[in-house]
């Protein structure tokens, strides 16, 4: 997105355009932007629905994994194991966008 795009989407960045801004050595400046960039990518993504779903879905399948390696750890087996391992299980079911449990649809 280029500085002029960002005023227009944002008025109140008019500041980027002010000379007391464009006196500050460039590296500073691109790292603002990019400061500014980067609210606006996570300001965007909130807006979205089932935006962070990607996120649950990496902390289910941390989760999973840490369960698994606890169950092996405690030498659990067969049911108990499956018994341990279940709520982890269906996190990572409920947030796996393969799995087939659209969350769109709840």
């Amino acid at each position: 997105m280029t500085l002029s795009e960002l005023i227009l989407k944002y008025p109140k960045l008019r500041f980027l355009k002010d000379s007391k801004f464009m006196a500050l050595p460039q590296e500073r400046q691109e790292f603002v932007i990019g400061l500014l960039e980067d609210a606006m990518f996570w300001i965007e993504l909130e807006d979205q629905p089932n935006a962070d779903d990607g996120f649950k879905f990496l902390a289910a399948s941390f989760g999973l994994s840490q369960a698994e390696a606890e169950a092996e750890a405690k030498g659990l087996t067969g049911k108990s194991r499956e018994r341990f391992i279940r709520p982890h299980q269906d996190l990572y079911t409920m947030f796996n966008p393969y799995s087939g449990n659209d969350q769109k649809e709840k």
